[in-house]
């Protein structure tokens, strides 16, 4: 069995989609900038 690892955007394989709630695709934007931005701080 294969599995598609979802891409920098959250999408899995050729099709795309999130399983999230509507109501949480701004805060989860929110929280993958936030990490986006300090991954690398070394504090």
């Amino acid at each position: 069995m294969a599995y598609d690892f979802p891409d920098a955007k959250g999408h899995f394989g050729p099709y795309g989609g999130q399983f999230v709630a509507e109501t949480l695709m701004e805060p989860l934007r929110q929280l993958s900038e936030a990490y986006g931005r300090l991954k690398d701080d070394p504090a």
